[in-house]
């Protein structure tokens, strides 16, 4: 559904990966990371020397969805590297020397663990020199802070993109994490015993002062329950939206990958919902209105409301259910509600065709947005039982009162991880 002149809108916070090297002339396709991501943690590992507090206890291991998913693409030699992988994986083969076992944290999983290491790492580039740099804290299962730190290391840029070397000096900071004396130390005498992951608090993973991202969503009933795009939620432990000024912590109750749509749970009520088209669908051409929070951080708090059409009932090959629509749209307006003029969910916003990809190839294109479609929003709700409300086309044109009718019912969606 997407692809590289296309990218959804939730407004990522977080792009320092995307800029560690901005110049260098040695590279290694793709392909040799991931040859060497699947190849050396084994060897790393057996390599690793048992510290003389090595613990029977089982390690959890975070890294934030933002940064494990980060690339590094280098123009000039039309490369890209996985930084965040690499660092997954020097993680587990680091750990596996001084813990019973180390898997990565996946926050829909069941599997216990005794204790959970959270990174969180950046790298740096100055003068022909990179370094990696992790911020890590060690809990134990109740959530009890055990340990915290910071470890780096650096290497010559020419000689990491060269040698492909992200794991090796992953794999040397990670050893130098895991093999502390002092942290065993507390591992070994914490007290507390693995429970259940679910009653495991997310709230300890994040940093709630840095969102990893926002997006836009909508009350869907009067049940506090708000639609929006599965990918402004996705990797997100903690999730929230904002009510009257306030920060209210939701839940994720259904999400489709494949429609793009989630569905949160406010745990309040609203007085406020947007009800979804019954009957015809849409007219090509019709009047639309799109709401949203773009650009968090750079614009004012409060949403934005643009105007266009239905430009298409379908979307580019392959995406499901989608429509285009030219209401300009910005990063943070993903899962916000397309409202007919007569005051109807038509759709929610999904994606937009991204304009740099096609400026590189001549083509400049303007307000090329994609919606689901609202008749699958509303079987995604069947068959997830959830109410909504639905209504018949309206006859008259207003775009005034749909708009005010809509507005207190959209509200900002914001990611911690």
């Amino acid at each position: 559904m997407i692809d590289d002149t296309v990218y959804p809108i939730a407004r990522s916070r977080n792009r320092r990966k995307r800029q560690i090297i901005t110049s260098v002339h040695v590279l290694v396709p793709l392909c040799a990371l991931l040859a060497m991501l699947a190849s050396a943690p084994p060897a790393a590992a057996q390599g690793a020397k048992k510290s003389k507090y090595a613990v029977d206890r089982t390690l959890a291991i975070y890294v934030p969805q933002i940064e494990s998913d980060a690339r590094i693409f280098v123009p000039n030699w039309s490369a890209s590297f996985a930084p965040g992988k690499a660092l997954e994986q020097a993680a587990i083969a680091a750990a596996g020397a001084y813990f019973r076992s180390a898997a990565l944290f996946d926050n829909a999983s069941d599997a216990p663990f005794d204790v959970l290491l959270t990174t969180h790492f950046k790298w740096d580039t100055q003068e022909g020199i990179s370094k990696l740099t992790v911020n890590y804290r060690l809990l134990d299962s109740s959530g009890v802070l055990l340990f915290e730190g910071t470890k780096s290391d650096d290497i010559n840029t020419p000689k990491l993109l060269g040698e492909n070397a992200f794991l090796k000096v992953s794999l040397g900071v990670m050893k130098d994490i895991v093999s502390d004396d002092a942290l065993l130390e507390k591992v070994a005498s914490s007290a507390a015993l693995a429970p259940h992951p679910a009653t495991f608090n997310r709230q300890f993973l994040v940093d709630r002062d840095k969102p990893a991202k926002t997006g836009t969503g909508f009350f869907i009933n009067g049940n506090g329950q708000i639609m929006t795009a599965a990918h402004v939620v996705y990797g997100c432990p903690v999730t929230e939206v904002k009510l009257d000024g306030k920060a209210v912590d939701t839940a994720v109750l259904a999400k489709s990958a494949l429609l793009d749509l989630a569905v949160l749970d406010s745990g309040g009520v609203s007085p406020h919902a947007i009800p979804l088209r019954t009957g015809t669908g849409f007219d090509l051409g019709e009047g639309v209105i799109d709401i949203g929070f773009p650009l968090s951080g750079v614009l004012a708090g409060s949403p934005n409301v643009t105007r266009g059409n239905i430009s298409s009932r379908e979307a580019l090959a392959g995406a499901l259910g989608q429509f285009q629509f030219s209401a300009p749209v910005q990063p943070g307006s993903s899962g916000g509600p397309v409202v007919s003029e007569t005051g109807e969910l038509l759709g929610v916003t999904v994606a937009s065709l991204g304009i740099a990809a096609l400026v590189a190839k001549g083509v400049l294109a303007q307000n090329v947005n994609f919606a689901l479609d609202a008749r699958y929003a509303s079987s995604f709700m069947d068959r997830n039982k959830i109410r909504y409300v639905s209504v018949e086309r309206g006859r008259t044109p207003d775009v005034h009162a749909a708009t005010e009718s809509a507005l207190p019912a959209v509200v900002q969606v914001v990611c911690y991880q």
